[in-house]
């Protein structure tokens, strides 16, 4: 919605919706792998379903119907491995010297309204052997969930789950049901971030 001042539950709840959506946004591939050095952002858009978006724009004329996921991802930053006494540890003989990545997703309305949005964030890190978002040979990855804004909504669940540490694929998740107040209108959010041993990611919104 365009305007914070509209906080009609049948709008928002529409607003909210994530079901019947169509993908518009280019989904990033499982081998993608930036550059040592770039920062990337990457989108993807996705379109409620033609019924809805009707429903949607009787209620607020204009509104475009998109919701979007978005993805920042830090550069790749080289590490040098320690032990846990601080000195340089003897190279794997099947893993190279690790890396890592920052991220952040966030899900919101595409139209700007912010009436809510979700989002968490990570340190993917992984040396060809091993993809980990604790601690490994010295070098820490991490994740975070809850840098969030509401709008007029309340949280009626939510859950922050990492699953995959120290493996060949590390998957950090963030859902969020929110609530409007007074109501029996609710919607769920996910946000997902998969990254492989060798530094390639894969993200969604559902």
């Amino acid at each position: 919605m365009t305007n914070l001042g509209r906080t009609s539950a049948v709008t928002a709840a529409l607003t909210m919706s994530a079901l019947a959506v169509t993908f518009l946004g280019p989904a990033a591939s499982a081998d993608v792998r930036p550059a040592v050095g770039e920062e990337t952002v990457e989108t993807q858009v996705h379109q409620l379903d033609a019924e809805t978006c009707e429903e949607v724009q009787e209620q607020d004329p204009g509104n475009n119907c998109q919701v979007e996921t978005q993805l920042v991802l830090g550069p790749v930053e080289s590490q040098s491995p320690t032990a846990v006494d601080g000195t340089r540890t003897q190279a794997l003989a099947s893993a190279a010297s690790p890396r890592c990545r920052s991220w952040t997703m966030k899900r919101r309305p595409r139209d700007g309204s912010m009436l809510w949005q979700i989002s968490q964030r990570g340190r993917h890190c992984w040396d060809g052997q091993y993809a980990w978002y604790g601690s490994y040979r010295g070098v820490s990855g991490y994740h975070e969930c809850g840098y969030d804004d509401y709008g007029i909504f309340s949280v009626r669940d939510r859950s922050c789950t990492r699953s995959g540490n120290k493996s060949s694929k590390i998957r950090n998740t963030y859902s969020v049901t929110f609530e409007i107040p007074n109501t029996t209108i609710y919607a769920t959010f996910t946000l997902t971030y998969e990254g492989t041993r060798s530094g390639a990611y894969n993200y969604y919104g559902l």
